[in-house]
């Protein structure tokens, strides 16, 4: 789903609890152009999804039980939210989609997962 998302997003924020401090550096140190920020007890960073961007986040954004490793991944266009996994990837959200992305996500979603709105 994260690939498919980065054909419409420009850029990307990630949400680390400030305790995952080796989770942050491991983005900081690989993503040497990245943005960073604290918000309470998160780290944030982001940046421009660039080609290195999307190598990084498809290669090292799950956990050793194929779960997403930071507590939030944001895929943005034009500084607006456009889809998110978060909670560890528990929760999905995409933000005002399209007709195809709406399919897209109804095609490879399980049927039990619940939809509130797209």
């Amino acid at each position: 789903m994260i690939e498919y998302f980065f054909a419409y997003a420009d850029s990307f924020e990630i949400h680390c609890w400030k305790e995952e401090s080796a989770k942050f550096e491991d983005i900081i140190n690989e993503l040497s152009r990245v943005e960073r920020d604290e918000d309470g007890q998160l780290f944030i960073a982001s940046g421009q999804l660039n080609e290195k961007a999307k190598e990084f986040i498809l290669s090292r954004s799950l956990d050793t039980k194929g779960r997403l490793k930071w507590f939030s991944l944001f895929l943005e266009k034009q500084g607006e939210a456009l889809f998110s996994s978060e909670h560890y990837g528990v929760e999905l959200i995409g933000y005002k989609l399209n007709a195809e992305q709406i399919a897209f996500l109804e095609k490879v979603l399980p049927g039990d997962v619940r939809r509130f709105e797209w």
